[in-house]
């Protein structure tokens, strides 16, 4: 899900990167 991990990145960027 694209959309889902987009919206986590926006708050957790440090795990986004991971």
């Amino acid at each position: 899900m694209w959309v889902v991990r987009s919206q986590f990145c926006e708050i957790s960027m440090q795990l986004c990167l991971n």
